[in-house]
């Protein structure tokens, strides 16, 4: 079995769209190529009982997106510029429940869970992620703060359409303003939300 780990520097943005289809036909102007198409994702953040990692600017997150969990842990953020920039450290691990049961005993809990659609694709060194969420449709941009300001250019935005946010800041603020009531992001029409 293939192992995937990553220790790096993550720089973003997130672009917002009224539709997938919307997005979809930016990306593919851009000339980018699919690499993995709309993939169920479920996310669960960890903390302690304390919320030490939300305190200190940290996250600790288990993803399973299709068949693959993915352990990633992300800190030291920065907000300096227009983009989001994080140190991360990412690895594939072999079995989901396992991976919570071991965090579980170093003392973590789930913090905040959410759930998304996500299809990627990459050109020249950018990945563009199309994420479907309860809260709307978003492409991430991720890679070098030069290609993501000339990609999203060329789709038609501007610096003033960044969104340096986290899902999870996005929902606290759609929270904030009444807009959701619930405790988790969760998609509506998949078996994995109960």
């Amino acid at each position: 079995m293939c192992r995937m780990t990553v220790s790096r520097k993550e720089i973003e943005i997130k672009l917002r769209y009224d539709t997938v289809d919307e997005a979809r036909r930016a990306i593919d102007a851009l000339g980018a190529t699919l690499v993995e198409d709309r993939v169920f994702e479920d996310n669960v953040l960890w903390d302690t009982p304390e919320a030490t990692l939300r305190a200190s600017q940290q996250m600790l997150r288990l993803r399973q997106r299709g068949p693959r969990t993915i352990l990633t842990h992300k800190s030291n953020p920065s907000r300096d510029t227009v983009h989001k920039v994080w140190e991360e450290h990412e690895t594939v691990v072999e079995d989901f429940d396992e991976m919570r049961r071991i965090l579980e005993l170093l003392g973590y809990r789930p913090s905040w869970r959410y759930q998304k659609y996500r299809s990627r694709l990459k050109l020249d060194g950018l990945e563009f992620c199309l994420d479907e969420t309860p809260l709307g449709c978003f492409v991430e941009l991720e890679g070098a703060a030069e290609a993501i300001d000339a990609a999203a250019a060329r789709m038609g935005k501007t610096v003033d359409d960044y969104i340096a946010l986290s899902y999870r800041e996005l929902f606290d603020e759609a929270r904030e303003r009444g807009e959701i009531g619930a405790e988790n992001l969760m998609v509506e029409d998949h078996p994995a939300d109960s």
